[in-house]
């Protein structure tokens, strides 16, 4: 049996985000917080699942019940870049600003996000409601529908994300995306759509902050079936070229907290026991502006 995660308690994450009780904050009521979109788990693999040209070795393939003609057909492909300042003045401040292509489309995706940790990584509905509380008193409320609130739980910290999604065309015949060649154009691009709230918060635009662009990340995602004591866990197998190297990563979305959590401890136990699972987060916008791994 297949487990599809968000199915089973959907009324419970709203339930939990409107309620008034312990761990929040009075400076704002429970009516002007903002609602939890979806749920979003991310482990860190090993890469030893991916040879040397980042291609899924047949260990790859037995853990998440993959054909080799899907290895070698059935991947989503797409080319992003980051932009900030040379001492990442946007990271500190909890914004990230994303440049994304998707194979065979002919738009650019836009996303402006900012994130702030959760205070546990239990996935507690006090921390989730205290985040949104928090997030409220900085301008981050029900009243924006610009922005969508989804919380990420990764292995040792979870966080409450507002993406801002855009498009613009490609200003080119073309919409590949090259290191170095493409910096300007990315920092013009996101600094033409720039929301307010950003540059409010910051207090500058990306041209006045001399911000320019990270490396180009090449990511191959895969739809896979993660077997776990319970069943199987519908997810995505994630596949990044960065930095020299490789950055795998396993995802799987829900529309609960609960879940969320549930499918978080499943994934954890069913990859640690094939000796897979990396002990560490799968947020990679500060390796890649740094160029680590």
């Amino acid at each position: 049996m297949n487990i599809r995660p968000g199915v089973i308690r959907r009324l419970a994450a709203t339930t939990a985000l409107l309620a008034t009780g312990a761990g929040l904050a009075p400076s704002a009521s429970a009516a002007d917080v903002a609602d939890v979109e979806g749920y979003q788990v991310k482990l860190r693999v090993d890469d030893v699942l991916v040879d040397s040209s980042g291609d899924l070795t047949s260990a790859a393939l037995d853990l998440f019940n993959l054909s080799e003609e899907d290895a070698e057909s059935g991947a989503e492909v797409e080319r992003s870049l980051y932009v900030d300042t040379e001492d990442k003045d946007f990271d500190a401040a909890g914004w990230s600003l994303r440049l994304r292509h998707k194979e065979g489309e002919d738009a650019y995706d836009l996303t402006y996000k900012y994130r702030q940790d959760l205070a546990d990584n239990t996935l507690s509905s006090d921390s989730v409601d205290q985040a949104l509380t928090d997030a409220a008193d900085a301008n981050f409320d029900s009243s924006d529908d610009n922005y969508e609130a989804q919380v990420n739980a990764s292995y040792s910290t979870s966080t409450l994300d507002f993406s801002n999604q855009k498009s613009t065309d490609c200003p080119d015949s073309s919409c590949d995306l090259e290191d170095d060649a493409d910096s300007g154009k990315a920092v013009e691009l996101l600094d033409d759509k720039l929301p307010g709230k950003f540059e409010k918060a910051l207090g500058t635009t990306l041209e006045d902050a001399d911000a320019s662009a990270s490396q180009v990340v090449t990511q191959r995602t895969w739809p896979v079936t993660v077997d776990t004591e319970d069943g199987g866990i519908e997810a995505d197998l994630e596949v990044t070229e960065m930095s020299g190297g490789y950055f795998v990563e396993v995802t799987a979305e829900t529309e609960d907290r609960e879940d969320a959590a549930d499918v978080r401890d499943a994934l954890e136990a069913a990859l640690d026991e094939e000796g897979f699972l990396r002990q560490s987060d799968a947020f990679k916008t500060s390796l890649v502006l740094d160029g680590r791994l």
